[in-house]
């Protein structure tokens, strides 16, 4: 049997270990919760789906991606790395090969943190702004700052 589901859910929680603090993630579009508890959402969605051996193939996968983390990154984000850091970088040739070798830090970011976020961008969440007559909307009660205007009805010429 080849445990593809234990090794997506070992990605994902090195992943979701990865984010940088405040990262959101969405399911299925319908709830929004910070990205860290993925791994535990996934596991609940594998019991109410598919029983709890289905379950427990998918713990195994979640125990095995938090040792590799505790191993490679240490126990505590941004930690010097674990006992397993030596062994878990890739080779020179290959960081060349893929173009990761020596690359300069993008613009306006000092070279000292240029790897802290680990890749991932976070935009943060648009201000929601104070509804009332004070407010760029003219008193329309939306989030986003625009005045869309009171709008018609379907049907309406």
């Amino acid at each position: 049997m080849i445990f593809f589901h234990p090794l997506l859910v070992c990605l994902t929680y090195l992943s979701s270990s990865l984010a940088p603090l405040g990262a959101q993630t969405s399911l299925m579009g319908l709830i929004t919760f910070p990205v860290k508890y993925l791994p535990y959402a996934i596991i609940g969605m594998d019991l109410l789906m598919g029983g709890p051996g289905y379950a427990a193939q998918a713990v195994a996968g979640a125990v095995v991606g938090h040792f590799w983390w505790w191993g490679v990154w240490g126990s505590q984000p941004g930690s010097r790395g674990g006992v397993l850091h030596p062994y878990a970088s890739a080779p020179m040739w290959l960081k060349n090969l893929v173009g990761e070798g020596n690359v300069p830090p993008p613009p306006g970011q000092a070279v000292a943190n240029a790897g802290d976020a680990g890749g991932v961008h976070i935009v943060p969440p648009r201000r929601t702004l104070a509804t009332g007559s004070g407010s760029k909307s003219g008193g329309n009660s939306g989030s986003s700052g625009y005045n869309w205007g009171a709008g018609r009805t379907l049907g309406d010429s």
